[in-house]
């Protein structure tokens, strides 16, 4: 899924730039949705626990949406980094951009892991947690 939404992505900035406007609608609402997928999904797989689907879409909504915001803000500023950094300190400056862009990506990763789980931990409630906490340990001990 995650390659999927890069391909949307690069697709949708393709799109935008020489075809037309539904085009590049269509092509947002797809790369929309698979990330969406990509943040609904990703708990249950990396974790390997049984979450339900109705309390992860929440979560995946409001990291869809930061995304979003956070991939729109990252390659607007990325392409004035890649001037100023280069122009200034060269091809070294261009790392420096390119090291600032992952770390803000890291941080942002680290951000919807911590906000997913403390989400779906005050929704569930103690039991659920309890429940979820004894089959996470089962599942590590095997």
């Amino acid at each position: 899924m995650l390659l999927a939404g890069t391909g949307a992505a690069l697709t949708l900035r393709s799109v935008a730039a020489s075809h037309s406007l539904w085009l590049a609608i269509v092509a947002g609402a797809v790369l929309v949705a698979l990330q969406f997928g990509f943040f609904l999904v990703s708990p249950r797989l990396l974790l390997d626990l049984p979450f339900a689907w109705r309390d992860l879409v929440p979560g995946a909504a409001v990291c869809t949406g930061s995304a979003i915001v956070v991939h729109t803000v990252s390659a607007l500023f990325l392409r004035n980094w890649f001037g100023v950094y280069g122009h200034a300190y060269g091809g070294f400056g261009i790392s420096l951009a390119l090291a600032a862009f992952v770390g803000i990506i890291a941080s942002f990763w680290v951000w919807i892991a911590a906000v997913m789980g403390v989400y779906w931990e005050r929704k569930a409630g103690p039991a659920a947690v309890a429940k979820m906490e004894k089959l996470s340990a089962d599942v590590s001990a095997s």
